[in-house]
């Protein structure tokens, strides 16, 4: 009988009794099968393993021996296809405004702990609390990456203590929430119910914009956030592209429970959309979202 070992991902080694040589490892890498026979099960590890770093050196040495702003474009496009439009944005603008100027002419092979200390010390005094800590996110995600990769033995920007982000956010009061509202009920603003949903529910707006009528549970009386509009370029404009996208993490995909009031005014803008729509007669176009209405 067939007996078959798997790894720790080192692919597989086949026993045959009746061969010769009777251990196959086989290995699959970018589309292909690696195989070959062994005497031994210590062979065919053996095997299995050389073939994993010729693999992985093949297509991911250059990174550790080049300088850092070449590895950092390297691995910045290979996980383009993995990230949102906005992170990878945020990423580069990272790369290009902190770690290169700084960093970037130095092989990564070269780079210690204290090399990225001293590059956090040197934008101390320009960059924001939050810059910092997205240097050292950046930095840590592309070590980390290597290090997955077995081409490095620790991620250098670990040992970085966290810079403190405490965001400076400035609040609506009571009375100025409700002036507020009032204000845009007054002006017969079309956002009106937008505007209550985003600070009754602490919806983000592109959450908000991204909500569809199949998304409103009016039976429990709750909205469910699965989806988001992002607008991958660096500024909202007007006719700007956006793009819709699931959010980034499974907290942020979530049930949101809403009081009388809110379902309220959530009728209230089915009917106004209601109303459009008999207004607009053949011009409306059917969307399926809440408030992206043309």
């Amino acid at each position: 009988m067939t007996q078959r070992y798997r790894g720790h991902g080192e692919g597989s080694i086949s026993e045959r009794p009746n061969r010769s040589k009777k251990y196959l490892a086989q290995i699959y890498a970018r589309g292909k099968r690696f195989s070959k026979s062994f005497q031994t099960r210590t062979e065919a590890i053996a095997w299995l393993r050389t073939i994993q770093q010729q693999l992985r050196g093949t297509t991911y040495s250059e990174l550790v021996f080049s300088h850092l702003d070449n590895g950092l474009a390297i691995w910045m496009n290979s996980n383009r296809s993995h990230w949102h439009d906005k992170t990878y944005q945020s990423y580069q603008r990272i790369i290009n405004q902190f770690i290169n100027p700084n960093l970037g002419n130095k092989r990564v092979v070269d780079i210690h702990p204290a090399d990225i200390q001293q590059l956090i010390d040197d934008i101390r005094i320009t960059a924001s609390d939050r810059n910092m800590l997205f240097v050292k996110q950046v930095l840590s995600s592309f070590f980390g990456f290597l290090l997955k990769q077995g081409l490095i033995t620790f991620n250098p920007a670990k040992t970085i203590a966290r810079s403190k982000y405490e965001p400076n956010f400035q609040y609506l009061n009571s009375e100025q929430t409700s002036a507020f509202l009032a204000t845009a009920k007054n002006l017969s603003d079309p956002l009106v119910d937008f505007y209550f949903l985003a600070i009754s529910t602490g919806m983000r707006e592109g959450e908000l914009l991204g909500l569809r009528w199949s998304n409103i549970d009016w039976a429990s009386n709750s909205i469910l956030v699965r989806e988001q509009v992002q607008w991958p370029g660096k500024k909202i404009t007007q006719g700007s592209a956006f793009v819709f996208q699931s959010p980034k993490t499974k907290q942020s995909r979530r049930r949101i429970i809403l009081g009388p009031l809110s379902m309220e005014r959530l009728r209230q803008q089915q009917q106004r959309v209601t109303l459009t729509h008999q207004f607009a007669g053949s011009r409306w176009q059917e969307l399926i979202w809440f408030f992206l209405r043309h």
